[in-house]
């Protein structure tokens, strides 16, 4: 049997950062003097990378500016403004135990690490890879296969899922040919993480656990 790797994704996934991130859209939007969209539309954007979402109301330079402008709020309070998911720590100890594990997230790269470890979760992880900062790399196919290539020896050696709550990390995963897990606790919804053909939904982070 071989051995399993799983690369995690961390908002709506490892926790629930819905607080601190939706205040920063508010944040981003007013700066960039544009109606703030309604809630149920930001909450559309929890997942997804900044660069689409906010693609969707600027054009051009304005796209990297707001997310710049995102930023700046989350960097001081958005990012402290998370809980981590019941069981997930468990988890992901009792994972750490006999797979390789790695962050795979949309957030930037700098944010991704310092929640990873203020929460004490670093320990578990080979690596956290998230978006770049300058919006070159962002796409979670991308982030994928930047671990696929540079951070995992042999990839046919291993059985290697991507876990995650949004449709982006189910694509992502089918485009990089490697195993999908689609949580139904985060921000996605179970009919898009099944249309985006998901190999395993489960209900709590603790059902991978089970996968043979």
């Amino acid at each position: 049997m071989k051995e399993k790797i799983f690369l995690v994704d961390l908002d709506g996934t490892i926790i629930n950062s819905s607080r601190g991130i939706l205040s920063s859209f508010d944040y981003a939007f007013e700066k960039m003097g544009v109606l703030t969209p309604s809630k149920e539309i930001l909450k559309s954007f929890i997942g997804p990378p900044l660069h689409d979402s906010f693609g969707l109301y600027f054009e051009g330079k304005d796209i990297q500016k707001a997310v710049e402008v995102f930023r700046e709020y989350y960097s001081e309070k958005g990012m402290f403004e998370i809980e981590v998911y019941e069981g997930v720590e468990e988890t992901i100890k009792t994972l750490s135990e006999s797979c390789k594990l790695f962050v795979a997230t949309s957030k930037d790269d700098k944010h991704a690490k310092e929640i990873i470890k203020n929460i004490g979760l670093d320990k578990y992880f080979e690596k956290v890879v998230g978006s770049s900062a300058d919006g070159t790399f962002f796409e979670k196919v991308d982030i994928i296969r930047y671990i696929l290539d540079n951070e995992i020896e042999n990839t046919d050696e291993y059985e290697i899922f991507m876990v995650g709550d949004t449709k982006f990390d189910i694509i992502g995963a089918n485009k990089n040919g490697i195993n999908s897990i689609g949580v139904l606790y985060g921000f996605g919804s179970e009919e898009d993480l099944r249309e985006a053909g998901a190999t395993y939904i489960v209900e709590k982070l603790a059902d991978i656990l089970e996968i043979k």
